[in-house]
């Protein structure tokens, strides 16, 4: 996972981080075209796809590039009204990976990259210092590991942040800014309407809020102002005393305060006024995305560890395989679909996040530490 660093103006970071991150860029592409492509296949949808049509899907997914840029073309207006900044931004990314802006458009726009996380949280009593904790594992099929950059970004105009992104995507999947903000963003499993509304992509979404919110109610206050992300998406806001979880599909939204607890979510809404919307178990049980165990063993981590939370207990709930019926199925995942291609640690109390490149079974974290 390459580390990049940009500054400056929109088009300044994006060019930069184009030209640092052409081969990055170039395998996004031709990884969530592979992705959109399938995404369009029958059955798919329901979590249930012809096998024929994935297939073939692979030896010809680039005969859906035109539709798949079509649909990502709806979103650059909603972009343009809430953050033209980001249309510059991938102007320049294009320019310096000497890709189409039509494709750096795609990565930013369509809702379907995350397919499958765990992420949890932890606040006052539940840890062990009464600090604020936030953890993720970014789940993905084995070829997104190399799409994935640590992106330090330094904007002219806007807060400093770092984190983890899909290359050539200016938002983050995780990250924390310059005051102790920070975020992590995944889909859930909820029922969206036969055409969903066009609102303002959750990666995109993230990097607003992270370059402009300084806490977790400055965060919620942007978040109302905008219109729901196009897929119904969980995220958490955490700062130096607070922590909220967000869990939002295409109709409605809710916000959870998250005090005095530990708190995880594993593609299954938690909220009793989303549940109704949860379409976990019409998913065919053949499919990789086994949210019902993962969410088990989430609850019974966090009350194990309650009290006692600080990032080596963080760390080690990312790199849990679950145990009796859960055996397999924990939150470090190692499935022949869906694997663990990174994960993230943030305690904002003293700005510091650690960030795993691969299994965090297999591989170590790297602490850095952001500057005021």
């Amino acid at each position: 996972m390459k580390v990049v660093k940009i500054q400056g103006t929109p088009y300044e970071m994006g060019l930069e981080y184009g030209r640092q991150c052409k081969k990055e860029i170039r395998h996004s592409l031709s990884t969530f075209y592979l992705y959109g492509a399938m995404s369009l296949t029958p059955g798919y949808r329901s979590g249930h796809p012809k096998l024929g049509y994935m297939l073939l899907t692979f030896f010809t997914y680039k005969r859906k590039k035109n539709e798949l840029r079509s649909v990502a073309a709806r979103y650059e207006e909603m972009i343009q009204r809430y953050r033209p900044e980001m249309i510059e931004e991938m102007r320049g990314i294009a320019e310096g990976a000497e890709v189409d802006y039509q494709d750096i458009l795609y990565i930013n726009a369509f809702p379907e990259i995350v397919e499958s996380c765990s992420m949890w949280a932890a606040s006052g009593k539940a840890t062990s210092t009464g600090e604020t904790l936030l953890g993720m594992n970014t789940d993905e099929m084995k070829r997104t590991e190399k799409t994935q950059v640590i992106l330090i970004a330094e904007p002219d105009d806007g807060y400093r942040y770092i984190g983890t992104a899909f290359a050539g995507a200016v938002g983050l999947i995780h990250g924390m800014n310059q005051n102790g903000l920070a975020m992590v963003n995944m889909l859930l499993n909820l029922k969206r309407p036969e055409i969903p509304p066009i609102g303002v992509p959750g990666l995109l979404m993230a990097e607003m809020i992270l370059s402009k919110c300084a806490n977790t109610d400055e965060a919620l206050e942007l978040f109302k102002e905008l219109p729901n992300p196009c897929c119904s998406s969980a995220f958490f806001f955490v700062d130096r005393v607070k922590a909220a979880r967000i869990e939002a599909s295409a109709e409605e939204y809710d916000i959870t305060m998250i005090e005095n607890d530990a708190v995880g979510c594993c593609m299954r809404p938690l909220s009793e006024k989303m549940k109704k919307y949860d379409t976990t178990l019409e998913w065919d049980a053949r499919m990789t995305v086994n949210a019902i165990p993962r969410t088990k063993r989430m609850h019974e981590l966090l009350k194990k560890h309650y009290g006692s939370f600080d990032k080596n207990i963080m760390m080690e709930i990312a790199r849990d395989h679950g145990e009796g019926e859960t055996r397999g199925k924990g939150i470090c995942q190692h499935d022949l679909g869906a694997v663990t291609i990174g994960s993230f640690v943030a305690r904002p109390g003293d700005l510091k996040v650690w960030i795993c490149r691969g299994s965090p079974c297999k591989h170590e974290y790297e602490e850095f530490t952001l500057k005021r």
